[in-house]
């Protein structure tokens, strides 16, 4: 019984562990305000690159850059966190209750 269980933990790890791998490989970019401001964000939630265009750096425009800044970032994130359901459902992980 523990034997087996044990087995089932080291499995579940090795799927984990697999599973970070992959999405580490994957990459996702997310822009706002038409292409003005961009993300890239590594499938394990790192951001990798931030571009704003120069057209936007002023000091007027500040407000409009933290929204934009904060509207790719939300998209990327919901971009990763879907790669992920996917990687898990298409991975055959299932986690215990």
């Amino acid at each position: 019984m523990i034997f087996n269980q044990l087995k089932q933990f080291q499995e579940l790890r090795r799927k984990a562990k697999e599973l970070k791998e992959n999405l580490e490989k994957e990459t996702v970019t997310s822009e706002s305000l038409g292409g003005l401001i961009k993300i890239s964000m590594s499938g394990s939630q790192e951001i990798k690159e931030v571009f704003i265009s120069e057209t936007l750096l002023s000091p007027e425009n500040k407000e409009k850059i933290e929204k934009g800044l904060l509207d790719a970032f939300q998209k990327a994130l919901k971009d990763v966190q879907r790669i992920m359901a996917k990687k898990i459902q298409s991975g055959g992980i299932n986690l215990p209750i």
